[in-house]
């Protein structure tokens, strides 16, 4: 018996390579036993033989990749080669053909590649992959997003032109307002800012003084058209206002006019408020026509803006009992609050107790005073507030939140 040395050619052809394996004469069968393969020859071959595909699968593991060295593919145990056996194997998909001219006996075990691969680290050495943990960040905890509702205004205001121009220095114009703030700028700005016609590149203007507290957008249009119309008027006609007076100047004969509106029947009872927005343009009154005693004299400017609608019950509390009757409020609609003291009373209770100790007959009083802390309040605040806490409870979208009393008016700039 004599070793020979296995030899290693390339397969210049791969037609023919299942037919040389299948119908070849001088291949020899393959059997496999605990992932051991014994090559026998065609004298010494076993009894049992193996089935195909079990031998293609021994050499099909991974047929993709060239076998390159004996010893990285197969480990040789035994070799023992005889002179007169021949044998040709070729490894299927592989570019190697295995020959040998004679042997007796030879058994290769395969080097098994594992299934799993292993990861590359960064030392070159190899470690298991790990599973990545990804980390949830918590998710940001934003406050609730507030809900504000427009605070009621209306009032008529009185311009003043500032121009260096003889034509239009010292003219008034009287219009209405939602927001003077607003107002004064769109005057100064223009038709295209929103502005007047007649005040339209006649500027600069200032807003000098204003009336507001008027209960709705009607009132305060039938104020503005008697103060720009008095000769027309039906509340002043006969007074003669619509010319001025001897030295009076325009300024001072739409103030007269004003008071004289403020004193007729139509606007007397109404909790208004006659504000000066520039100190230094005051002038007194016309002696000839008495103020109002229930109305009053403001100064500086106005800051109109938005009440915030409540997002928790701490901003809130619950109907209580009137102090004039002693029975429960049910709801806003029936509720008249003071404006000193929070006390909560019914509106028609309220106004019947305030009609009562007058000797005229109103559909509504001027004045109410509360039963609690004795202060008066003025019948227009007291609507005034009843109307703010109806649209913030219109405007809550938290139904347990819902038909409950406003305790701190909380105010955002416009």
């Amino acid at each position: 018996m004599e070793d020979l040395d296995w030899q290693f050619d390339p397969i210049p052809d791969y037609d023919n390579h299942w037919n040389a394996w299948d119908g070849g004469e001088q291949n020899t069968p393959i059997k496999e036993s605990n992932q051991t393969i014994c090559l026998d020859s065609d004298e010494e071959a076993g009894p049992s033989k193996v089935d195909e595909s079990e031998e293609r699968s021994l050499f099909l593991d991974e047929y993709s990749t060239p076998i390159t060295s004996t010893k990285r593919r197969f480990q040789s145990t035994t070799r023992s080669v005889s002179k007169n056996a021949k044998c040709s194997t070729q490894v299927p998909g592989n570019s190697l053909s295995l020959r040998r001219r004679s042997y007796s006996h030879c058994e290769l075990t395969p080097i098994v590649k594992p299934e799993n691969r292993k990861r590359k680290s960064t030392e070159g050495c190899l470690t298991p992959a790990k599973p990545v943990k990804e980390r949830v960040l918590p998710k940001p905890t934003r406050p609730p997003k507030r809900t504000f509702v427009v605070n009621e205004f209306f009032g008529v205001y009185c311009l003043i032109n500032r121009s260096n121009k003889p034509r239009w220095k010292n003219r008034c114009y009287i219009g209405k307002t939602t927001d003077p703030n607003r107002r004064i700028e769109q005057h100064n700005g223009g038709m295209d800012k929103g502005g007047a016609k007649k005040t339209h590149d006649r500027g600069p203007w200032d807003m000098a003084c204003i009336i507001h507290g008027f209960p709705n957008a009607i009132s305060t249009l039938q104020f503005e058209w008697a103060w720009q119309n008095p000769g027309k008027s039906v509340t002043i006609k006969g007074k003669c206002l619509d010319k001025k007076e001897a030295k009076e100047t325009t300024f001072a004969h739409n103030i007269r006019i004003a008071c004289y509106l403020m004193n007729c029947d139509r606007w007397k009872d109404l909790a208004l408020t006659f504000q000066w927005l520039i100190p230094k343009e005051e002038i007194p009154f016309p002696p000839q026509v008495p103020f109002p005693p229930q109305m009053r004299v403001a100064y500086g400017l106005i800051e109109c803006g938005k009440t915030a609608v409540p997002i928790g019950f701490d901003e809130l509390e619950s109907l209580q009992k009137c102090l004039i009757c002693g029975k429960t409020i049910v709801e806003l609609r029936q509720l008249g609050r003071c404006l000193s003291c929070r006390a909560q009373h019914h509106l028609i209770c309220w106004a019947n107790g305030a009609l009562s100790t007058k000797k005229q007959r109103y559909l509504w009083p001027v004045e109410a005073k509360c039963q609690k802390c004795e202060n008066a309040n003025l019948w227009g605040d007291i609507i005034r507030d009843q109307r703010m806490f109806l649209k913030t409870d219109e405007a809550q979208k938290v139904p347990e939140l819902q038909n409950l009393l406003l305790k701190k008016v909380l105010k955002s700039g416009m």
